[in-house]
């Protein structure tokens, strides 16, 4: 995961894919893809919306944003995700 802390709560992105949280680390809304460049989320991928983590313009939240996918953008998951 992206980030975590000592109670096993993991960054998240939230169930409409705009905004982020904490959540359990085993759940799929934790599970962030990272491009070395950016992190995308690999559950709104697979809910056909294309998301980046980023910081928000003060450097003080942080923040998704909807991606444009005429970039090319391309994920890649492990196949117990998929499954």
């Amino acid at each position: 995961s992206a980030a975590h802390n000592d109670d096993g709560m993991c960054l998240a992105v939230k169930e409409t894919c705009s905004s982020v949280g904490l959540a359990n680390c085993d759940d799929p809304e934790t599970q962030w893809y990272n491009t070395g460049g950016q992190l995308l989320s690999a559950l709104c991928w697979s809910q056909g919306t294309s998301v980046a983590l980023s910081a928000d313009a003060g450097c003080t939240d942080l923040e998704v944003d909807e991606v444009d996918d005429s970039t090319g953008i391309f994920l890649l998951l492990e196949s117990d995700f998929i499954e």
